[in-house]
């Protein structure tokens, strides 16, 4: 799916600072030992299994809210696909949801912004110990939990046709991402 202008210019400052910490990096001269990678590409989800909105968890907790609630945490919490904001529709401009006036929405609110923290400063903390840029991909990208899981069985294989398995696998992830992503360049 073709991305929209302001990704192409978000893509495009990517790429200018990643080039930006290359130029660094080699001016340094740096040992190979300590660029061990080109970049830390990640994506920040919660525990794979709530990724499903119909696991009892959720089932559980969506009975004791109210229809707000359930939707604001199944599109802004649960199945985000983008970079973890996201856009409320107030159907009473008057009186809006407000996610942090429920007491229950709220602390599951307050824990993912603190998962989202540390897990930021975690990649942080690496990306400046290896001195290589990290680039924040889309949530939209971990909605393929089968396809990854795969994908990580086959790169821990020993087979000989692990290879070909795993090119497969790739481009099997690549058109899922292009055809489900609104975030994914093409």
């Amino acid at each position: 799916m073709p991305i929209g202008e302001g990704n192409k210019l978000h893509v495009a400052e990517i790429k200018k600072l990643t080039d930006k910490i290359d130029e660094i990096n080699a001016s340094a001269e740096l040992p190979d030992w300590m660029t061990k990678n080109d970049a830390v590409l990640f994506c920040p989800s919660i525990y794979a299994p709530l990724f499903k909105v119909k696991h009892k968890l959720w089932k559980d907790l969506f009975r004791q809210l109210g229809k707000e609630g359930r939707e604001f945490l199944k599109n802004a919490l649960i199945r985000n696909q983008g970079y973890g904001n996201s856009t409320m529709h107030a159907k009473d401009i008057s009186n809006p949801y407000n996610p942090y006036a429920d007491p229950m929405v709220n602390v599951l609110l307050m824990e993912r912004q603190k998962e989202l923290h540390l897990f930021t400063n975690i990649i942080s903390i690496i990306s400046t110990n290896q001195f290589t840029p990290a680039i924040r991909l889309p949530n939209s990208l971990m909605l393929h939990h089968g396809k990854l899981k795969e994908i990580a069985t086959i790169i821990t294989n020993s087979t000989k046709n692990r290879l070909h398995k795993l090119n497969k696998k790739l481009i099997s992830y690549n058109h899922s991402l292009r055809g489900r992503s609104k975030f994914c360049v093409s």
